[in-house]
């Protein structure tokens, strides 16, 4: 076990949710002030919101009970259901702001179905609660997921001026389906050309296949993800590590971005760092193959999980690992590109190239006070070989691998030109798997012993 007991995992668990409301936040007052006054406000934010991170992963030590007083460790089970609790009144909060702030999109709630909501999911917590010393409590977390998620895209339609993602998504799905070149500019609101890699449109080609709403895609991905976290958590430590997945999975951002993308990459580090952890090195090298191909946040991951396989299998297993990322890479990607060159790089590179939107907190503003944003890029990309250089010989095994992968990926958010509030969900996700690996002993460990 490593340091740190029941303390240990509900400081954890508070500076993990804290982070997560933090680095999500929504500023509806940034248009009614300066562009310098909101920066002002977001600098001690953004510092609060990188302590938060860099105290979630040092070792919390055990307090010491005094003699005779009978305290005693709180009751894991307890803390699950709190946090269930809390986090579904939360989810049914954010619906409540989801309909006023988009009511001209046709948004609407009704109070019997809202109630009805609450009700179911406060029903199978307190039930998976009583039933059998709550040994299956942590599945109470799944079905708060799929009634809170479900409800949002019943209610919520799929409209484009809150969101084109998904629905450019679907039109270059529907291109692809017929034949024809993806890589054209829409018109979804506003003109754009497909901003996507082929990995992640092509995720969603089942429920375009089928007539589905294209979110419920993402429903079956968070779910799927949350099965695949909870049931290989070890039996012993599952309550305790189900606390970590429902901040997680039932974090009001989630909730609140029910029309985003998002749940591909999700479950694909989630499959890629189960996989790892039960040795299936290969198979979590083609997940991390289709990453590669779906969402440039993967390729920032990718040089510390071969850092990791280097350490722990050698250079022969590295290497080979790379081989697959790659050719699974070029496998989905160069038909595309190949097929229409200058268009496939005008919208995955282009579009943003000139592009400066920051809405949350950051250190972009300040760097560009440096510079300029024509050379936001180039100073982003400099941080991150200074920090390869500095931390890669430092990934050692999956704990570190995690710490690194979130530090990696708050550097990479903090210093982009384009910044919204849903990305501050992808550190988390690694914290998720450290969490896990450092309260209950790394499965690598285990299962070298």
């Amino acid at each position: 076990m490593h340091p740190g007991g029941s303390a240990s995992f509900l400081t954890k668990a508070t500076l993990y949710g804290f982070a997560i409301v933090l680095g999500g936040l929504l500023y509806p007052f940034r248009t009614s002030i300066t562009v310098l006054q909101f920066q002002l406000i977001l600098l001690p934010l953004t510092v609060l919101y990188l302590y938060s991170i860099r105290s979630f992963f040092l070792p919390v030590p055990k307090k010491r009970s005094r003699a005779g007083t009978g305290r005693s460790s709180p009751d894991p089970g307890i803390a699950l259901l709190f946090a269930i609790l809390v986090l579904v009144l939360a989810g049914i909060g954010m619906l409540l702001l989801e309909t006023r702030m988009f009511a001209q999109f046709d948004y609407e709630l009704s109070i019997p179905g809202i109630v009805l909501v609450l009700v179911a999911c406060l029903a199978s917590a307190f039930f998976l609660f009583s039933y059998k010393k709550g040994e299956f409590l942590p599945w109470a977390v799944v079905s708060s997921l799929v009634l809170l998620y479900l409800y949002s895209i019943i209610n919520f339609p799929l409209h484009q001026e809150r969101s084109d993602m998904l629905l450019l998504i679907k039109a270059a799905s529907e291109r692809f389906l017929n034949g024809a070149n993806p890589y054209i500019e829409y018109n979804i609101f506003n003109p754009v050309m497909l901003t996507y890699l082929p990995g992640m449109w092509l995720s969603y080609l089942p429920a375009v296949v089928l007539g589905m709403d294209i979110r419920y895609m993402n429903l079956i991905l968070l779910v799927a993800s949350a099965v695949v976290f909870i049931s290989n958590t070890e039996k012993r430590s599952r309550i305790r590590q189900s606390v970590f997945a429902a901040i997680f999975f039932l974090n009001p951002w989630l909730i609140f971005r029910h029309e985003i993308y998002l749940p591909v990459f999700i479950f694909q580090m989630v499959l890629l760092y189960q996989l790892y952890l039960s040795k299936k090195i290969i198979p979590s090298m083609v997940v991390f193959a289709w990453a590669l191909a779906s969402y440039q946040f993967s390729w920032i991951l990718f040089p510390l999980y071969l850092a990791l396989l280097r350490s722990r299998y050698g250079i022969r297993a590295a290497s080979k690992a790379a081989l697959i990322g790659a050719a699974g890479f070029l496998l989905l990607v160069v038909p595309f590109l190949a097929a229409s060159p200058e268009e496939f790089y005008k919208g995955v590179f282009g579009t943003w190239r000139d592009v400066y939107q920051i809405e949350t907190i950051n250190l972009s503003y300040w760097i560009i006070m440096l510079t300029t944003t024509k050379y936001i890029k180039i100073v982003e990309v400099a941080l991150l070989i200074i920090f390869y250089v500095a931390m890669i010989r430092k990934v050692k095994h999956a704990e570190s691998f995690f710490k690194y992968a979130t530090w990696v990926t708050v550097l990479f958010i903090l210093t982009g030109q384009l910044i919204w509030h849903y990305f501050f969900i992808m550190p988390a996700i690694h914290m998720l798997f450290f969490a896990r690996e450092s309260l209950s002993g790394p499965a690598e460990d285990i299962t070298d012993s």
